[in-house]
C-alpha cells in the first residue's frame, strides 16, 4: 500500500506518520540543517520514544527519515554512557539492516543540540514508502486467511530471526513497528526501531534511580510478554519477541487484538493467565491441533517453554500446516460468543494504553536484574516444510495480484469450497478430532494429531529432564510410541531421551539414544553431546 504526498516542498512518501508539518515540532528542527548534510523539512510522526522528521541528505540528494530520541529526564552526568551505548546500538542496527532487507536501513547515528536547546541523540534511517501494519489493521474490516497472514509476516519473522542469531532482541514487536512497503517491486514488511526499546528502558531506569532502587522496563502494553509484566519470570530476550510476534499473527488472522481491552490491568491478566492462552482457537478460529500446539508454545507464559527465536516459531508454523486447505482457515464472521475471561471487551482492537506521561502507549514497570531463561536446545527446531513455504510465498504473490489464494488452490486441487469449509469446521475448537490423512504433496507430513501429540509429549519430556526424570522418561517414551514420521521431530525426541538417560547416570543408554538421533539427521548439538558422554560428562539441558 503506497501513498504519495505532493507539494511540501517536494513529493514525499507517507512513512511512519503523516505529511511533514510545522504544527507541532517539539525540538524545533523543522527548517534547520543537521551536521551540514541533512536538511530537515518537518515532522513525520511522534511517539513515546521520540520524534521522526522528514529530511533530505544533501550529499546523496535523497530523502531520509531522522529519529530524535526524547531524553529530557536523563541526568547530565549519564549522557556520555548513554551516548556510547546508543552509538553501539546504531552500529548493530547498521549491521543487521545490511544482513536483512526486511530491517529498516540505518544510515547514520549521532547526537546534537536542537534549536530549542534539547540534547537529542538521533538515528538517520531510510525513508519508507507505505504505512504501518497498525494503520492497515485499523482501516481493514475483519481478518485474513492463515496463508495470507503467514505470507504477510514472514519477512518480519525472518528479519527478527537474523537479529536473534546475533543475540539481539527487539523487545517492542508490534504492528506499529512493522511497515508495509515494497522491496525490489514486491510487497513486503520491514521492522522498525531495533534496540530503541532497550536503550530507552535503560535510560529511564537511570532517570528513575532517584526515587526507586529498581529500574524500569518499557514496552507496549497490548503486546507485552509475561516476563515484561512480571520480572519473576526472568529476563527479556529473543523469546520476548517470539511472544509478541505470535500475538501479531493472531491479530492479523482474527482482526482483533489478542490481549484485548484498552485496560493495562486486563492486558496483564490475559498475558499471564496460565489456563487460557490468546491463540486462534481462543478467538473461535477452527485451527488444526498442530497449529494450535505451535501457538500454545509460542504464547507460553514461562519463557523457558517458548520458542527461543522467531525462526523456530515460524519454521514450526510452516511445518504445522498439514495440507493446502489448512492455509485457508479464516476467523469466524462475527466475534466468538464466549465471554472473555478477564474483560467484556474481548476481540476489540486495543490500543497501547497510555500509562506514563513520558511515553504514550508504553508501559514502565519496575524491574530487578534477573537471569536469562535457559534456552531450548537448538536441536529442537522442527523441519522446514519447503512445500508449505512455497505455498506461503505463492499466497503472497497472488495477494499482490489481487487473486484469492484459497480460490486458486481449491480450483487447482479440484476441491469445492464447501468441502473445505466442512473439513476445517468439522470438529469444534479443542476437540482434537482432526484425523486427516497425510497430504502427498507435502513430504514428511503426517496426521496432524500424531505430530502435535508427539511434539507436546517431547516438549513435556524436555521440561522435566533433570528435575523429574521419571516423568520425563514417561513423556519421551509416549512421544516415541507415537512413531511420528517427521525426521526432525524424531531426532528431537531421541535426543531428549539421551538427556533423560544421562541425568539418570545411564551413559551407555544415553549414547545409544544419541546415535539413534543422528540416524534421523546430522546435528552439531547431538555430536557435541556424544563427545561429552565419551568423557563421562552429561550434556547440559
Amino acid at each position: 500500500m503506497i501513498a504519495r504526498l505532493t507539494g511540501y516542498p517536494h513529493d514525499w512518501d507517507l512513512a511512519m506518520g503523516t505529511r511533514p508539518t510545522e504544527k507541532h515540532d517539539p525540538f524545533g528542527w523543522a527548517g534547520a540543517t543537521l551536521e551540514g548534510k541533512y536538511r530537515i523539512d518537518g515532522v513525520l510522526g511522534e511517539g513515546g520514544f521520540g520524534v521522526v522528521y522528514a529530511a533530505h541528505h544533501l550529499g546523496f540528494d535523497e530523502p531520509v527519515a531522522i529519529k530524535f530520541l526524547r531524553l529530557e529526564t536523563l541526568p547530565l552526568h549519564k549522557r556520555d554512557a548513554f551516548s556510547k551505548s546508543f552509538k553501539a546500538e546504531g552500529k548493530i542496527l547498521f549491521r543487521l539492516s545490511s544482513a536483512s532487507p526486511s530491517i529498516v536501513r540505518a544510515i547514520d547515528v549521532g547526537e546534537a543540540i536542537s534549536p530549542n536547546g534539547a540534547w537529542t541523540p538521533f538515528l538517520v534511517l531510510e525513508l519508507l514508502r507505505g504505512e504501518t501494519l497498525a494503520e492497515e489493521l485499523a482501516r481493514r474490516s475483519g481478518g485474513r486467511a492463515f496463508a495470507e497472514a503467514l505470507a504477510l509476516l514472514t519477512p518480519a519473522a525472518r528479519a527478527l530471526d537474523v537479529a536473534h542469531g546475533e543475540g539481539v532482541a527487539h523487545r517492542d514487536v508490534k504492528p506499529g513497528n512493522l511497515i508495509l512497503t515494497e522491496v525490489q517491486g514486491q510487497p513486503s514488511v520491514k521492522v522498525l526501531d531495533f534496540g530503541v526499546a532497550k536503550l530507552m528502558g535503560d535510560a529511564r531506569s537511570v532517570a528513575a534511580a532517584k526515587t526507586t532502587e529498581m529500574g524500569v522496563r518499557a514496552f507496549s502494553s497490548a503486546y507485552g510478554a509475561p516476563e515484561q509484566w512480571d520480572r519473576n519470570l526472568g529476563a527479556t530476550g529473543p523469546w520476548t519477541d517470539v511472544f509478541a510476534l505470535a500475538l501479531v499473527l493472531v491479530e492479523v488472522v482474527t482482526g482483533r487484538s489478542a490481549l484485548g481491552s484498552d485496560n493495562t490491568a486486563v492486558q496483564r491478566a490475559n498475558a499471564l493467565d496460565l489456563n487460557q492462552r490468546p491463540t486462534l482457537r481462543h478467538f473461535g478460529v477452527q485451527t488444526t491441533d498442530a497449529v494450535e500446539s505451535v501457538l500454545q508454545r509460542g504464547l507460553a507464559v514461562d519463557p523457558r517453554n517458548r520458542f527461543q527465536r522467531a525462526g523456530e516459531l515460524w519454521d514450526a508454523l510452516e511445518q504445522a500446516v498439514a495440507n493446502k486447505s489448512d492455509l485457508c482457515l479464516r476467523p469466524p464472521k462475527k466475534a466468538a460468543t464466549t465471554e472473555e475471561h478477564h474483560s467484556p471487551q474481548r476481540g476489540s482492537r486495543a490500543r497501547d494504553t497510555e500509562v506514563s506521561r513520558h511515553a504514550p502507549g508504553t508501559v514502565l514497570l519496575p524491574v530487578a536484574h534477573t537471569p536469562r531463561p535457559t534456552p531450548s536446545d537448538p536441536g529442537r527446531k522442527p523441519a522446514q516444510g519447503r512445500s508449505v513455504r512455497a505455498l506461503v510465498v505463492t499466497a503472497s504473490v497472488l495477494s499482490a495480484l489481487g487473486i484469492s489464494f484459497c480460490a486458486f488452490v481449491l480450483r487447482g486441487s479440484g476441491e469445492s469450497t464447501a468441502a473445505v469449509t466442512a473439513d476445517t469446521g468439522a470438529s469444534p475448537p479443542g476437540s482434537g478430532a482432526t484425523a486427516r490423512p497425510s497430504d502427498p504433496a507435502i513430504p514428511g507430513t503426517q496426521t496432524p494429531t500424531v505430530y502435535a501429540r508427539a511434539w507436546d509429549a517431547s516438549s513435556r519430556c524436555y521440561d522435566h529432564i533433570g528435575a523429574e526424570n521419571a516423568i520425563a522418561r514417561k513423556e519421551c517414551q509416549e512421544a516415541l510410541d507415537l512413531n511420528p514420521s517427521d525426521r526432525e521431530l524424531r531426532r528431537m525426541i531421541l535426543y531428549n531421551m539421551c538427556l533423560v538417560e544421562c541425568h539418570d547416570g545411564n551413559f551407555e543408554a544415553a549414547r545409544a539414544y544419541c546415535m539413534r538421533s543422528l540416524q534421523s539427521g546430522e546435528n552439531r548439538t547431538v555430536r557435541g553431546a556424544l563427545k561429552m558422554l565419551s568423557s563421562g560428562r552429561c550434556p547440559s539441558r
